[in-house]
């Protein structure tokens, strides 16, 4: 069996492609194998942070120019989003967020939703 076969048949099965033990629902690996492989990729975007930094400036640029979400990606609404960076599930998912206002005051800022339209 190959090795594509093998994860195929691991994942149908609900065990972890790794060591067949029982896999975490909605996971590929088992939970030891699923925290071994999350911290090595941190570790790995730790050593690489650079390139993480300036990838992700470049893709904020490069979203605002096409019109998608800042946070996300996807295209931005016309109608529900004029004005806005982000759309309106990521404006949701952070509304109930405390967000830090302008680095300049300091601390939370009840006007930090009039710069969005869509926040009033």
């Amino acid at each position: 069996m190959g090795d594509n076969a093998y994860k195929q048949d691991h994942t149908r099965r609900g065990i972890c492609v790794e060591c067949s033990d029982r896999a975490i629902t909605g996971h590929l690996r088992c939970g030891k194998h699923l925290y071994h492989r999350r911290f090595s990729q941190a570790r790995y975007k730790m050593t690489h942070k650079e390139y993480y930094t300036d990838k992700n400036k470049s893709n904020k640029t490069r979203y605002k120019q096409e019109g998608r979400c800042r946070s996300c990606g996807l295209m931005l609404d016309p109608d529900a989003d004029t004005g806005c960076v982000t759309c309106v599930n990521c404006r949701e998912r952070v509304r109930g967020v405390a967000v830090r206002s302008h680095k300049h005051t300091g601390g939370l800022d009840d006007t930090y939703q009039k710069g969005c339209p869509a926040r009033l």
